[in-house]
Order: C-alpha cells, then structure tokens, then sequence
C-alpha cells in the first residue's frame, strides 16, 4: 500500500490494526493523525490509545470508532480542534477519557453508549455540548461544565443512572430536551442566574434528585421539566415563573408542601398530578388558568385547599 494511495476511512481502527501489526514503520507517516495502540493485552485489546498528530490542526472524523470494542483508556492529542459526530459512540470498554483544551467542538452523540466510561476531563474551550454527546454513559458518576460552555444540548446526558454531581457554570444559557432524563442517581442540581431556558423533560425521572434550585432569570417551566422527580421534597419556585407548564412536576410524589408564586398566571394539564404527598398549597391572586387535571390524583389535599382551587376556577378532578 502507497501513502498515495491511502484515503480517510470511516472505520480507521481496522486501518490501523492492520498497519500495526504489518508495517508499524509507517504509523507516523499516515493521513494526517494517526492512533497508535499500546499495551495490547493477550485479548488483542488496547488499553491505551494516544491519538497522535502530524500536522498543526486536525478533527476526528465522524464514526471513526463507532462500536469500537478495544480501546479502554484514551489521551487525544494537543492539536485536536474537533471530533466529530459519533466518533467514539458505542465503545463500550472506554473508561477514561481525557479531551484537551484545544478541543473546541464535539459533535452529537460522539460518547453515546460508552456504558464503561467513569473519568471525563472536558476541554475548557468547548463552547456547547451537542445533541446526545454523553447520553447513555451509564457508569460516569460526575460531571463539571467548563466556564466556556454556554448551551446543553438536547440529550446530552439523558440516562446516565450512575451520575450524581453535575456542576453547571454560570456561563450556561440554554439547557435542552430531555438533557438530564433519567439520571436516576442525581440528588441534587443547581441551575445559575444565567440558564434562560430550561427545555421540555430535562430533568424528568430524575427520581434520586431531592432539592432543585430554580433561578429568577426563568420565566417558565416547561412541559415535563421536572416530571417524576419522586424523590423532590424541597421545591422553591422564584417570582419570575409566569406559567407552570403541562406536567411540570407531575408524579413528584414527594411534595408535601408547594407556595405558588404571585407571578404565576397559569398552571397547565397535569401540572401537578400525581403528587399523592401535597398536603399544603398556597395559592396566589395572580392566577387566571388553572388547566383540567392540573391537580388529579392529588389525594391529600385538604378540603379547604380543594375549596380554594375551585373558586379560582379548577373543574378537575382531584
């Protein structure tokens, strides 16, 4: 084989398997990047890979490892300015990963499915995380936004049980759909003054999470946000909440208690269903919706409460 020859490939593992084991001299020389596997175990298994350059700038293409099997532990070279979409998805047996300051964009789904992956150092010239980027990371436990991240993606770290800590910078203006669903193992999360939008579902099934911090800067929660955080048992919604969106916090059953804002003008469908723990609910004159079924299922709250519900104009069940 030339080197005039040789093209980017999509799978460039199998590439560089069979150059490493018949012509390792020309590792250095390949394409413009080249992986070099170390430390092969006996199982044909690397459990160090270095992600090496030969020239100033250059990205990871796009499914390069996709559903790679071998790589364990993974340093990526100083010179990287992006890796793109489903680079390293589905590489199971991925553990650490260490992404260097340089990196400035990652595209969607690049870590899907890495089920074995529990270190991450993120690049702090990222300036977003991408639609489903660490999605389905079951074992990673801890996560810090770097300062120079301004939006999370739809996805981003949807069910990845295992996290506990998520640090959210303040540089952070936009958290997606669905960007934390089902981090079961979640307990608590605080959103900064900076966070305009908080997208539909974000943090629903969270049902570890028990204390959320909401801040002024939000003027709606939305459909889903908080959904099934069963856990939740302090809840603070700030004077900036205009409307409670259609299932906002529905199946927290943890709630005993919930003040309801003057802000607010309007709680949607189910808003707050299924919230069999809420015994006290103060309600505000500012109301003028209060949607059918905002309350279903709300067992335990007291007559009075009900009385108070439909003189403000609730015709739902409870």
């Amino acid at each position: 084989m030339s080197l005039n020859q040789t093209k980017v490939i999509n799978n460039l593992f199998e590439l560089i398997d069979c150059i490493y084991s018949y012509e390792p001299n020309l590792m250095n020389y390949i394409m413009d990047f080249v992986f070099i596997p170390c430390i092969n175990d006996n199982n044909g298994k690397y459990d160090y890979v270095r992600a090496l350059s030969t020239s100033n700038t250059y990205s990871i293409l796009k499914k390069s490892f996709y559903d790679n099997k071998k790589i364990k532990i993974l340093l990526i070279d100083k010179n990287v300015k992006s890796i793109e979409n489903e680079a390293f998805s589905h590489c199971s047996r991925l553990s650490t990963l260490t992404i260097p300051n340089t990196v400035e964009f990652i595209g969607e789904k690049t870590f899907i499915s890495c089920t074995g992956l529990t270190d991450i150092i993120i690049s702090s010239s990222l300036k977003s995380i991408e639609k489903g980027t660490f999605s389905s990371c079951h074992k990673l436990t801890s996560m810090v936004i770097p300062k120079s991240v301004t939006s999370i993606g739809n996805d981003s770290f949807s069910h990845c049980f295992s996290i506990k800590h998520i640090y959210i910078s303040n540089s952070v203006r936009t958290i997606g759909d669905r960007a934390f669903v089902g981090c079961s193992g979640l307990t608590e999360i605080i959103i900064p003054i900076s966070v305009s939008t908080i997208g539909d579902s974000a943090f629903l099934g969270c049902s570890g999470l028990t204390t959320i911090i909401i801040p002024f800067s939000i003027t709606c929660i939305n459909k889903c946000t908080f959904s099934y955080c069963s856990s939740l048992t302090t809840l603070s919604i700030p004077y900036s909440i205009i409307t409670i969106g259609n299932y906002a916090f529905s199946g927290c059953t943890g709630l005993t208690t919930i003040d309801i804002p003057e802000s607010v003008t309007t709680i949607g469908n189910f808003a707050f269903s299924q919230c069999t723990g809420l015994t006290t609910l103060k309600l505000p004159e500012s109301l003028i919706s209060i949607e059918y079924y905002a309350f279903y299922k709300c067992d335990n709250l007291g007559l009075k409460t009900k009385n108070e519900l439909k003189r403000k104009g609730y015709q739902g069940p409870f």
